[in-house]
């Protein structure tokens, strides 16, 4: 089977979810035996040299395609709105979250709702990846979604924390945040909580790994509370594996995390974990509830109290190879697979 992927990949410029998403898969689906391109519109250059890529224009995309003759397309964002034009093969829109108010805008949102649904029209499949992604598309925005793909962690980070798993040694009482320095993540929410172990106290040390318009205010707000923050600053993805392995808690508070990578990349290095009760990540996490601390995110007091019971549990390594298994490319791309399969039969 030949299997073509529309979307962005990791340049020197450019890294995110969705780019990591296209490149994990695109490696997951030439591990189980596929031929497998990439196609995107990005100039800049490419990091991953191992895999099949094409930087095309967009005026481009369609006629390459129309050269490759696919069995199965898979695209994400605007990429799927090529598909009108698309004749080969089995089209599948990919859902990597949700739009809304507060964080878009009222008009963004409604114009990126719009698209999706234009999207969905020319799909012949819609996955998501997570139920709580596919719940709010269709119940909020009536969007269609015929299947769940969970995502993993790379093959380069697994490779990586499998390597140091027995060498990097746990440091007591850090915890680890690490993305982008938004107001959805409630990072300055932490840190209130944290002013309160002071008043308990017990120990830390909050190492916070990423960058955003919030760093300013957060540096502030540290200040005036007293609580002690590394400013890291944005980690490479190559990198930051040390630092999970290094954390004894990774924390993180956006109650509406539409997979929550960074919580996977978490659980694999065997951090326990403070994260809201709502999220994708509740639909894999129920499985480690002994590690992981679910909390209302406007509870400052909740928080703190969930954080100091974590900290006070013994630290020891509870993720397994068969965890690795669970979680990671491999697995997305076999669930693709399957949900194919099902239909044609």
């Amino acid at each position: 089977m030949k299997i073509a992927i529309l979307g962005p990949v990791i340049t020197k410029k450019y890294f995110g979810g969705v780019a990591t998403f296209d490149e994990g898969l695109a490696f997951a689906f030439s591990q189980l035996g596929y031929e497998v391109l990439i196609i995107t519109t990005q100039r800049s250059k490419v990091t991953n040299l191992s895999l099949n890529i094409k930087q095309v224009s967009k005026l481009q995309v369609v006629a390459n395609i129309r050269k490759y003759k696919p069995d199965l397309v898979i695209a994400s964002l605007q990429y799927a709105a090529y598909f009108p034009f698309i004749h080969y093969g089995v089209k599948i829109l990919f859902l990597h979250g949700f739009f809304n108010f507060q964080s878009y805008g009222i008009l963004k949102t409604l114009l990126a709702v719009g698209a999706t649904k234009f999207m969905a029209k020319y799909s012949d499949k819609i996955l998501a990846n997570s139920n709580f992604t596919a719940t709010i598309n269709r119940r909020i925005w009536n969007i269609p979604v015929d299947g769940i793909a969970h995502l993993g962690a790379d093959e380069c980070f697994l490779k990586k924390i499998s390597q140091n798993r027995n060498s990097v040694k746990k440091k007591s009482g850090q915890i680890l945040f690490t993305g982008r320095l938004v107001l959805s993540k409630r990072i300055d929410t932490i840190i209130r909580a944290l002013s309160l172990l002071n008043r308990d106290g017990i120990g830390y040390n909050f190492v916070l790994a990423g960058d955003g318009p919030e760093l300013s205010h957060l540096m502030k707000l540290a200040q005036q509370l007293d609580v002690s923050v590394n400013f890291m600053g944005r980690v490479s993805h190559d990198e930051i594996y040390k630092l999970y392995q290094e954390s004894e808690l990774f924390i993180s508070l956006g109650e509406s995390e539409s997979f929550g990578l960074t919580y996977v990349e978490a659980l694999l290095s065997n951090c326990k974990i403070v994260c809201p009760r709502t999220g994708g990540q509740v639909e894999f996490f129920n499985h480690y509830s002994k590690y992981v601390g679910f909390v209302n995110p406007l509870d400052d007091l909740n928080i703190e109290n969930t954080i100091k019971q974590l900290l006070l549990k013994p630290t020891e390594s509870f993720i397994s190879f068969d965890d690795f298994d669970k979680f990671n490319y491999r697995k997305t791309a076999q669930s693709i697979v399957n949900i194919m399969s099902k239909e044609s039969v």
